[in-house]
């Protein structure tokens, strides 16, 4: 007995032994990732060279060390005050003109369930002004065309989960959803509607306080860019997985992409945009949005 009793015990020195060794082992590595993005952010003024490098240096990077590269480059540059120049490498903002006639103004299918989410929109956001369509691909037109700001349609529902044909359309009329809202319908059990509010501009309503934010984007995977890594990032980042469907590619014959939503109260969501870019650029954003209550 005393001799398996022996045994346990050099067993658990070893192992403890390892541990220390483990962990001496990943604070080195951390220390030398945090000094190759100190080295990549010495240059200040030119962003597009930061990324380029992280670019280049992923390409000899565990997926491990690429995100905790991308966290080290975005709190060096948060600390530097550069942060700015940054984010319009990895999240280039579409600010399209806006005629003075189509400003705060909404396209809409009139029903009754996008009544109350108008109403809803209107008195978050401040936006008193909407045109009637007849159909929900008008209302995208409506946008495009530059006659509206915001076209307004429902993205999932209770019933049938998400709309991808409505999906379909935010993503072939390159729109981005800016605000969320849901609406119940306590008279046909409890349905619940999702809509979305939707521009040309990622950056044309701005947060509102003490509401969640959401990133929402889909992607293709290759064998160089999986969902675990993708899901991987995102947890070191602190964001929340919400949703995680796969999306019929229209022009592909049994082939799909990769839709996710993640909530990312109190996450580092500028690092993970940044791991994105450099790590798969091919992604298409579908919306940093806030959901209104």
């Amino acid at each position: 007995m005393h001799e398996y009793i022996d045994d346990i015990n050099i067993s658990l020195e070893n192992l403890s032994l390892l541990e220390k060794r483990v962990q001496a082992h990943d604070e080195q590595k951390s220390a030398l990732v945090y000094e190759l993005a100190l080295t990549i952010c010495t240059y200040d003024d030119d962003s597009q060279t930061i990324s380029d490098l992280i670019k280049s240096a992923t390409e000899t990077l565990s997926i491990s060390n690429t995100i905790s590269l991308c966290i080290a480059v975005q709190d060096i540059c948060n600390q530097k005050s550069n942060n700015i120049r940054l984010k319009g490498v990895y999240m280039p903002v579409q600010e399209e003109p806006v005629r003075a006639d189509a400003l705060n103004k909404i396209a809409y299918m009139k029903n009754r369930y996008s009544d109350e989410a108008l109403n809803i929109f209107s008195s978050a956001c401040g936006i008193n002004r909407s045109f009637a369509v007849n159909n929900f691909t008008a209302a995208c037109d409506e946008v495009v065309s530059g006659n509206c700001e915001f076209a307004l349609m429902p993205v999932e529902n209770s019933d049938t989960g998400i709309l991808y044909s409505f999906y379909s359309l935010v993503e072939n009329y390159e729109l981005k959803i800016h605000t969320a809202c849901e609406i119940t319908d306590t008279n046909d059990n409890f349905k619940t509607t999702r809509f979305a509010l939707l521009s040309r501009n990622q950056a044309s309503l701005k947060l509102h306080k003490n509401q969640s934010q959401y990133f929402e984007f889909i992607y293709t995977e290759t064998d160089n860019v999986t969902i675990c890594n993708i899901l991987t990032a995102a947890k070191r980042c602190g964001l929340r997985l919400i949703l995680h469907n796969s999306v019929p590619i229209a022009y592909k014959t049994e082939e799909y992409s990769n839709h996710f939503i993640f909530c990312t109260d109190n996450a580092k969501l500028d690092a993970y945009l940044l791991f994105l870019s450099v790590y798969t650029p091919l992604y298409t954003s579908l919306g940093i949005y806030t959901k209104l209550k």
